[in-house]
């Protein structure tokens, strides 16, 4: 049995013959427990991304087993982007079309207000002008953040191909995270 005026030292166990059956390690306080607990959940938090670190670039090496993988991976939402893109295009020249009859409309009233119907017609075309810019620019952000995370994953994927073990390259980043299904 520990001895309570020991408690902040380290005592033996004895048996019976005067070996030492086990050492007791001195008790810790409430903040010595504390700083051991935390440190504890700081290596556990550390074998836990290092082993996402592992998982994910096994599965970086299993989805793309070569750069035209990749290549081809990266394509897809590229292409959905364009095609949206191309649809947002055509759409601003068919408004700037639906706008010129309304704009030669207006010349007959120079110098007096504009109809209702006439106004409406205009504020509704210059929306959807504005949503159609507002899109464009959508898309563009888009373009660029798919490649910016493709780029990221080609750079680790790289390391990973020349023979970097997988999670020697420690925890991914956050922009690595977010990976866009093919």
């Amino acid at each position: 049995r520990p001895i309570p005026e020991c408690i902040a030292r380290e005592q033996r166990v004895l048996n019976r013959d005067g070996s030492v059956r086990q050492v007791v390690p001195p008790t810790l306080t409430a903040e010595e427990r504390a700083e051991r607990e935390a440190a504890e959940r700081l290596a556990a938090r550390n074998r836990a991304e290092l082993s996402d670190a592992v998982r994910r670039d096994k599965n970086l090496l299993a989805r793309f087993p070569d750069e035209a993988a990749h290549r081809k991976a990266r394509e897809a939402p590229l292409d959905t982007v364009r095609m949206a893109s191309k649809t947002t295009e055509i759409r601003v020249r068919e408004l700037a079309a639906e706008r010129k009859p309304l704009l030669e409309e207006t010349e007959f009233f120079k110098g007096r207000p504009l109809p209702l119907r006439l106004k409406q017609q205009l504020d509704a075309n210059d929306a959807a002008v504005e949503a159609q810019r507002s899109a464009a620019i959508t898309q563009s952000a888009e373009v660029v953040r798919v490649n910016k995370l493709y780029d990221l994953e080609l750079e680790r994927l790289k390391k990973l191909w020349a023979g970097a073990a997988p999670g020697s390259l420690g925890p991914a980043t956050a922009s690595t995270d977010i990976v866009t299904a093919p």
